[in-house]
């Protein structure tokens, strides 16, 4: 554990607590969370939560998120949720462990903020797989929640709780569409440049599999901002840019910025817990284009320089 540390000046700041730091999206979140002036104090909890950067004004507490440990809390005025499984695959084969990482930690929560945080506010993180079946390329945050992989199914038991636990006021759930970025060693960028080097092109699906792509500082940001407005925003919001894009499209866009002529070729096999279309509704998007708006090539280019510096001597 890190000792506690002063805090920034500012009787309109917030304090914040993040669960689930070490993360793709968490230590992002932590980076943009301890760049806004808005906040004066963090504290993040969970498993490795000491080994990701954080801020001098910030403490870490290590460990399995569950009462004991939120016990030793500071009560926050902003929750973030970033816990959960990694990925869709892990999940299918491994359900309950996927389901353990979320919904004891959640249960926990729940039981603190009913009990001694009145007044703390939940942003979960969720995820778009809670639409599943229903995922289309106008998917709306009313789209009936048809799950098709355990990872999903933990997303929409997880929301549920949420709902039944606490009031309208004190939680909004972020349903994020396809995120990627630099720290992102898993999924279908990282897997590809992976196959590019070792001349291995094919990919699972038949290519026409439509994604809506969303840059991770776009999101942490989206997700900062409804911290500090926690009453400006939506109870329920997708985080999508509404611009859904083939996985053939994608591929191809991202060989040409790594410098090669190749392309993608498919088995057409579909991976269990992939929807054919997953694409936010661009209508409903609209009051968000100011937050998500990395272009998908641009956003590709600064992955794939992360990508090549983890090659450099």
């Amino acid at each position: 554990m890190i000792g506690r540390v002063s805090s920034r000046s500012g009787s309109d700041q917030r304090r914040a607590l993040v669960l689930g730091n070490a993360g793709f999206i968490g230590r992002h979140l932590t980076d943009a969370i301890s760049r806004s002036e808005s906040f004066n104090y963090i504290e993040v909890a969970g498993f490795h939560a000491s080994n990701a950067p954080i801020p001098s004004f910030a403490r870490a507490l290590e460990g399995r998120v569950d009462s004991q440990l939120l016990g030793k809390c500071s009560r926050p005025d902003v929750i973030f949720w970033a816990i959960g499984g990694a990925s869709v695959g892990d999940s299918v084969r491994n359900p309950e462990h996927d389901r353990q990482l979320s919904i004891p930690p959640l249960n926990d929560l729940l039981e603190l903020m009913a009990n001694q945080w009145r007044g703390s506010h939940l942003v979960f993180l969720s995820s778009a797989a809670v639409y599943g079946a229903s995922g289309s390329e106008e998917t709306r945050t009313d789209s009936p929640l048809l799950a098709v992989s355990p990872y999903g199914e933990s997303k929409v038991a997880s929301e549920r709780m949420i709902g039944e636990s606490l009031e309208d006021s004190e939680y909004t759930l972020v349903r994020p569409f396809s995120v990627y970025g630099p720290g992102l060693r898993r999924q279908l960028i990282w897997e590809a440049l992976a196959k590019l080097a070792s001349g291995d092109l094919v990919f699972f699906g038949t290519g026409d599999e439509m994604r809506d792509w969303v840059h991770v500082n776009d999101l942490v940001q989206l997700l900062v901002q409804i911290g500090v407005r926690t009453d400006g925003f939506p109870r329920i919001l997708n985080a999508g840019t509404g611009l859904g894009t083939s996985v053939r499209d994608v591929l191809g866009l991202l060989f040409q910025i790594a410098g090669s002529s190749s392309q993608p070729t498919f088995a057409g096999t579909k991976r269990i817990g992939d929807p054919d279309r997953l694409v936010a509704c661009p209508r409903e998007q609209a009051p968000l284009t100011g937050y998500l708006k990395t272009t998908l090539n641009a956003g590709l280019r600064d992955y794939v320089r992360w990508h090549a510096s983890l090659h450099r001597p």
